[in-house]
């Protein structure tokens, strides 16, 4: 509209994205960002999603751009950059500059990244893992923690376990992880049915 982007970032807010340019916000160096929650990396090289940045650590932006999702990424090193919108960063009002004056248009930029090696659950709160050679949630995860899903099976109570190692595996819950873009959405499509699937754990 009017050539400005416009960004949701709360039911009832957005902010705009001109035709500004990134030295419009970078111009004097870079700027300092602080992340409210933890964040998971996008590496240009490899284009996957790598490690995941703790909540409240702080990092150097150097640039930033925008793609045809409307995501906006910050670049914190040679090759990986932070996705950012209004929820992860302690100041609302840096993101609304940076989605203002701050990006860099690339329209494919981390669009097809490759899932098949970056599904990455980001655990938010402590968790059990279920070992299926003993039956039985054995030992706990803990918060903040990042575990690569290798293979992804659905159950008859429609629940879907992810495999983090030979025999362990973790349900795969949005109250007690988050993933990189898409990953969480993708989950379904790639499952494996198994009907009886930790469907009768010894406790």
């Amino acid at each position: 509209m009017n050539n400005y982007t416009y960004y949701r970032v709360a039911p009832n807010q957005w902010v705009t994205r001109g035709n500004a340019s990134s030295s419009t916000v970078f111009g004097n160096g870079p700027i300092t960002i602080t992340l409210s929650k933890a964040t998971q990396l996008y590496d240009a090289s490899t284009n996957t999603y790598t490690r995941t940045l703790p909540a409240n650590s702080s990092w150097k932006a150097y640039s930033a751009v925008s793609n045809k999702n409307n995501q906006i990424f910050v670049k914190v090193s040679t090759n990986e950059w932070l996705p950012v919108d209004g929820t992860n960063l302690t100041a609302f009002n840096t993101f609304e500059q940076i989605a203002t004056y701050g990006t860099t248009y690339q329209a494919d930029f981390a669009v097809n990244y490759d899932t098949n090696k970056t599904i990455v659950a980001n655990l938010t709160k402590d968790q059990s893992v279920y070992d299926t050679s003993s039956n039985s949630m054995t030992r706990t995860l803990s918060a903040g923690s990042s575990y690569k899903i290798s293979q992804v099976v659905r159950n008859n109570k429609n629940e879907f376990w992810g495999k983090i190692s030979n025999n362990e595996w973790l349900l795969i819950d949005a109250n007690n992880m988050n993933m990189s873009y898409g990953d969480m959405d993708s989950i379904p499509s790639i499952a494996i049915s198994e009907p009886d699937f930790a469907t009768n754990i010894v406790k």
